[in-house]
């Protein structure tokens, strides 16, 4: 649910970032960020038929150890 609503303004400021400060035309940004957005993308297909699969502490476990190096659980 925090990537739905923290998801788009985080891109919002990316591309407003990336063609104010580094000067990038408006088409670049976009191919930019084309890898998070299909990312995401996939994260959103794959995670619900994955759920039933796994127990619930190995899933936290994989979710806090990949958002480590960005923040703390």
């Amino acid at each position: 649910m925090l990537v739905i609503l923290v998801g788009p303004g985080l891109g919002l400021i990316t591309s407003q970032y990336l063609q104010r400060v580094l000067g990038m035309s408006p088409l670049a940004p976009g191919l930019w960020t084309l890898p998070q957005t299909a990312a995401v993308i996939v994260g959103f297909l794959v995670s619900p038929a994955l759920a039933p699969a796994t127990a619930p502490a190995p899933s936290r476990q994989s979710g806090c150890s990949s958002a480590r190096p960005g923040w703390r659980c």
